[in-house]
């Protein structure tokens, strides 16, 4: 897939993060500020995913309301213990008595310790609750042929939920190999493609054509894997020694970790206070992570000059920016 994250507020502005996810024509937010992204973008979005409902991180839920109010399609919304009286409060708060023609479908999928529940609110009935259904908790959100979506409870005296997007493994065929091997494109390289993902289980043999191959021996030799890229977001949690541990584990290896950076270390005590981290820790975090890139982002607007704080994150991870 063709994937470009990008910041929604800047460096100071409120969190949130857009996933784009372009030769797919869809779009993932995460968090919900007041962003500054192309309208476009925000028509093709089909999930969100709220850390927590502070008003930085969720007052922009009425522009995309708004924007795709009219649009015959359903938004996903996941979030923390209280998101779905969170997203009903929103609705609640406007008038929908010509509301008949409209097509959106809200669906809030409030996760809590021990299961999610899921709420369909329909635009056409005033966003009155149709179906609530629950289901098994899991730590992985969503799952389908192309991405997953994984959380993470975090601590900001209140849950705050840390998210990591990581799109599914593909593979490439070798044009080269191919040629050299005599084959002509078609239709079977899909199948190998998809076979190469499959157990070693099943028939050995590969068909192209009216000759015959080893399966095995095809894949090992044409396909390449390529793994998926992983973006981390994590935001507005306190660094404790006994969960960063768990933290670090949870965005393992991500190509990109996008992670606040609230304070520099001379105000740590303010960092403490609000339950936000330093430009060290999560300069820190991304090292203990190995990561590939840092990104940082909800700086204090107590800072004019960023530098303090990127170099801050440098001394402990040298891929920030």
């Amino acid at each position: 897939m063709n994937i470009k994250p990008r910041l929604g507020g800047g460096k100071s502005g409120d969190p949130t993060l857009y996933i784009d996810l372009i030769d797919r024509k869809r779009g993932i937010l995460f968090d919900c500020g007041l962003f500054y992204f192309r309208h476009a973008l925000l028509r093709k979005v089909s999930e969100v995913f709220i850390s927590h409902t502070h008003i930085d991180h969720f007052i922009g839920f009425d522009t995309l309301l708004r924007l795709n109010l009219t649009e015959n399609r359903r938004i996903n919304v996941f979030g923390p213990p209280g998101i779905t009286q969170n997203v009903i409060g929103k609705l609640q708060a406007y008038t929908w008595n010509i509301c008949q023609n409209l097509t959106l479908i809200i669906h809030v999928h409030e996760i809590l310790p021990d299961k999610i529940v899921s709420t369909e609110l329909e635009s056409w009935r005033g966003f009155a609750v149709k179906n609530v259904t629950e289901r098994q908790h899991t730590h992985r959100l969503v799952t389908s042929a192309e991405f997953s979506v994984d959380y993470i409870r975090l601590n900001h005296k209140i849950p705050s939920f840390g998210y990591s997007f990581l799109e599914a493994e593909s593979c490439n065929v070798q044009k080269d190999v191919m040629q050299a091997m005599g084959l002509e494109p078609g239709p079977w390289v899909a199948r190998l493609k998809a076979l190469a993902f499959e157990s070693d289980g099943g028939e050995r043999s590969f068909q192209i054509g009216d000759a015959e191959y080893s399966r095995q021996e095809l894949i090992h030799r044409l396909i390449v894997r390529k793994p998926g890229l992983k973006i981390t977001y994590l935001t507005d949690f306190l660094f404790e020694e006994k969960r960063i541990e768990d933290i670090a584990e949870f965005a393992w290896k991500s190509d990109i970790l996008f992670c606040e950076a609230a304070f520099a270390e001379q105000d740590r005590a303010k960092a403490k206070l609000t339950n936000h981290l330093t430009a060290k820790e999560a300069g820190t975090l991304a090292r203990r992570a190995q990561v590939k890139q840092l990104i940082l982002f909800h700086f204090s607007k107590r800072y004019q000059d960023y530098s303090v704080l990127l170099n801050e994150a440098k001394h402990e991870f040298p891929n920030v920016e």
